[in-house]
């Protein structure tokens, strides 16, 4: 079994700073082996999850971004100290937006691309959300001598 990895960035809550949690967590995944349809599939939660934090936090001038693997799978943690938000509204029929709405798909996205989400109070205050994958690896290659 491979090696569990955890690493952390905080990062300035700017919009530039959702392309770099983009290449660092993609280059991690890269350095174990991930496949590239796998990655991008993270690269659209990991954008979705740091454009909220950038543009909703309210507060406080970095978020902070982990990505744990252990096997197969991988936990990724995007945390801002802001005001948190409306558990209710989120999980009503309110945070389905117009069709010609220009926001408001971010979480909607990461629940269908992740198998696990998990959005809970950060302390003293802010938000996570815990964005839980399986992990799809290149094939290694076998050597048989004969």
């Amino acid at each position: 079994m491979e090696a569990a990895i955890h690493r952390a960035w905080r990062l300035p809550r700017r919009p530039a700073s959702a392309a770099v949690a983009r290449r660092v967590i993609d280059t991690e995944l890269l350095r174990i082996g991930v496949t590239e349809s796998c990655r991008a599939v993270v690269s659209v939660v990991v954008t979705e999850a740091c454009a909220n934090a950038i543009c909703h936090a309210q507060f406080g001038a970095e978020y902070l971004l982990t990505l744990t693997t252990v096997g197969d799978r991988c936990v990724i943690e995007v945390i801002d100290s802001g005001v948190g938000f409306d558990h209710d509204r989120v999980n009503g029929a309110a945070s389905v937006p117009p069709p010609a709405a220009e926001q408001g798909r971010g979480l909607l996205l990461i629940r269908h691309f992740t198998d696990t989400l998990e959005l809970r109070p950060a302390q003293p205050h802010g938000l996570t959300v815990r964005m839980g994958m399986h992990l799809d690896r290149v094939p290694t290659r076998t050597v048989i001598d004969r």
